[in-house]
């Protein structure tokens, strides 16, 4: 399940201290009630003091020196709450190329911003305070710019749900909450009917308890149902006789769109990388799931063993790239 929020780091600074003083506690009592939702870690760009104390409401004014000025008086039990969330960055995996793709303004196509991009990334919300225009608005829309394989870029317009009153959570809980179950109700299916969906794929390893978790966005789920989808097929023809062996060429001919490999010399000689990618088959067999799906725009890997004995594909990892 996605737990995130997306801190709007950007919305500020206030003009006033006096702007801000007024703006935090209702900004407290929207993050409370969204961690009430599911939304109950909240993310920062690693620039941002994490902690809050250091994040600036107005120029040379922080969010320290409004806690010192208000930590005793009626906003005390919201802020011990407050300070109960947990809080997470940076906003991007390291390895991730942050230059697939872009978030932009509509009025600014020239700056990618980093707090929609996040929010399209993990399909979070943000949080902001409402100082002006595009933060006093929900949805925002946006476009997102990648580019096609030939280089062209490409725009699509999207929506970027921004919590910046009560009234706005309000208005979008149904959603966030049917969105909060959504990536569960996934992992869960894809389990459950397994052997309907997918008979010629096994879960094996990590794989299992990660589909369960949920922790995956939606592009990735469904990228995980078409690398199943394709893989089963694989392994029911090289069953049946009609593939006689498995090879990364062959199996892409199963309307496999995501690029396969196995792992590189200097992996596979590394014996802590190598046993980082070891798990255990429901034989008792240990072995090295070195081949792996690479999926679209995300450095995710979805490991796999193709038992030729069994002619069936074990799947043992999905999730992000391995230690290299």
């Amino acid at each position: 399940m996605n737990q995130l929020i997306i801190f709007n780091h950007l919305s500020l600074p206030y003009a006033t201290s006096s702007d801000a003083d007024a703006a935090i506690p209702l900004f407290l009592k929207i993050c409370l009630q969204a961690g009430q939702l599911g939304l109950s870690v909240i993310l920062f760009d690693e620039e941002i003091d994490k902690t809050w104390f250091k994040v600036e409401l107005v120029h040379g004014y922080y969010f320290h020196d409004w806690y010192n000025k208000n930590k005793n008086d009626e906003n005390k039990d919201l802020i011990r709450a407050f300070r109960n969330i947990q809080t997470r960055q940076p906003f991007f995996p390291r390895d991730l190329d942050t230059a697939l793709f872009d978030v932009v303004l509509p009025s600014d196509e020239s700056r990618n911003i980093a707090t929609l991009k996040a929010a399209r990334w993990y399909e979070a919300p943000i949080v902001s305070f409402p100082v002006g225009v595009p933060w006093n608005v929900s949805p925002i829309q946006a476009l997102l710019q990648t580019l096609d394989a030939k280089g062209k870029l490409e725009s699509k317009e999207i929506d970027i749900i921004n919590l910046y009153s009560l009234a706005v959570l309000h208005a979008w809980e149904s959603i966030l909450r049917k969105q909060q179950e959504v990536s569960l109700v996934k992992g869960c299916d894809i389990v459950e009917n397994m052997k309907a969906n997918f008979p010629g794929v096994v879960l094996c390893g990590k794989a299992e308890e990660q589909l369960l978790s949920g922790a995956y966005p939606p592009l990735i789920f469904e990228q995980i149902k078409e690398s199943f989808s394709a893989l089963s097929r694989f392994a029911m023809d090289w069953h049946l006789g009609s593939v006689k062996q498995y090879t990364h060429e062959a199996l892409s001919k199963y309307d496999l769109s995501y690029e396969i490999s196995g792992e590189s010399d200097s992996v596979m000689s590394n014996r802590e990388l190598k046993k980082l990618r070891e798990f255990w088959l429901p034989t008792g067999e240990k072995v090295c799931f070195e081949n792996h799906i690479k999926f679209r725009y995300k450095k995710f890997r979805l490991h796999f063993y193709p038992a030729v004995e069994e002619k069936i594909i074990y799947v043992g990892y999905i999730g992000s790239h391995m230690l290299t």
